[in-house]
């Protein structure tokens, strides 16, 4: 008959580890509730932080997804239009002087579907 290894000449030695294991961790939570019965006004107190806390951060996450939801409902209620054009004044302010102002520029569809991806438009 097949034995497992960690039974194997240590069988003993690991039903007292695992009984040690279970009497500390009962000792531990013994002593955390009679340090709790004890300090009760820290307890509460401590408590009463914690909850307060995390009221506050979930009050924050929920305020967050409500910003977001109602600035992508006004970004979608509000009717856009986009006209986009070449602005010959400020090319005839930054040309050379004598040197003529081209026609080739010019705005591309593939300029105006990258501007459509910008955050703020």
């Amino acid at each position: 008959m097949y034995t497992p290894f960690f039974l194997h000449n240590y069988s003993v030695l690991w039903i007292y580890f695992f009984f040690i294991l279970k009497m500390e961790v009962e000792s531990m939570i013994k002593n955390a509730l009679l340090s709790l019965k004890k300090n009760i006004g820290k307890t509460i107190l401590l408590f009463v932080i914690i909850v307060v806390i995390t009221n506050l951060v979930i009050a924050g996450l929920s305020i967050q997804s409500a910003t977001q939801k109602s600035m992508d409902q006004i970004r979608s209620s509000l009717g856009n239009d986009v006209t986009l054009f070449v602005d010959f004044r400020n090319m005839m302010k930054n040309r050379e002087p004598g040197e003529a102002v081209s026609n080739e520029t010019s705005l591309t569809t593939t300029m105006a579907d990258s501007l459509k991806d910008l955050k703020y438009v």
